[in-house]
């Protein structure tokens, strides 16, 4: 519609957004119905890895040494830390990334009560930025926190003797990430070859970290 005067001249154009509207509401819709699927595959993958982690606590009873108890439980602390990064997903508002730094807290908090031993008087610092992680971040880098604060917590300390570790991840320029976990404890065999490790753990520490 044009209007005119002598002093002036205005265009008014009218448009029907309705069609765009419904467009947008619709989006809007199919976004949140996603979020809700995603969300609900996060929590069955964890409740999946939870029934595992179970079952082979149970399956554990039966082993008739120490070297297979152990072998069963290392399974189990891994198993925690994958299910741990789904249930981190799970709560975050960005499905697509978790917060590292709660996650990697809560993991080794989780691997102190695990693993740690009545009687230890091993103190735990952690210093870890506030970073967000993709998923196929995240739990490769479970793994590796997991075996290494595992390590030390077995074998860094004798029975009865106390101790210190710190587990310190911040982000370096380049999307890269600085991890340290570190101790005060009798320290690595003198033959140690952190290239090619004899144990299963440490193999697992280099191909993760690959990663």
């Amino acid at each position: 519609h044009l209007q005119s005067s002598p002093r002036t001249t205005a265009v008014i154009v009218l448009m029907d957004v309705t069609y765009a509207q419904r467009t947008c509401d619709e989006l809007r819709c199919a976004v949140a119905a996603k979020d809700t699927l995603l969300r609900e595959i996060h929590h069955r993958v964890k409740n999946n890895l939870a029934i595992v982690n179970s079952l082979m606590r149970l399956h554990s009873k039966y082993a008739t040494d120490e070297f297979h108890r152990q072998l069963f439980a290392d399974a189990q602390t891994r198993i925690r830390s994958m299910s741990l990064a789904h249930e981190t997903l799970y709560q975050s508002e960005n499905l697509a990334r978790l917060k590292g730094g709660e996650y990697l807290a809560t993991l080794v908090d989780h691997l102190v009560i695990s693993v740690g031993k009545t009687g230890r008087k091993i103190e735990l610092s952690k210093e870890i930025d506030d970073i967000s992680l993709e998923l196929d971040t995240a739990v490769p880098l479970g793994f590796v926190v997991s075996e290494l604060v595992s390590n030390a917590l077995r074998h860094a300390f004798p029975i009865g003797a106390s101790g210190h570790i710190t587990v310190s991840l911040r982000a370096l320029a380049g999307d890269q990430l600085e991890l340290i976990v570190k101790d005060d404890g009798i320290g690595l065999p003198k033959d140690f070859d952190p290239a090619n490790p004899r144990t299963f753990g440490f193999k697992l520490v280099n191909l993760f970290s690959e990663q």
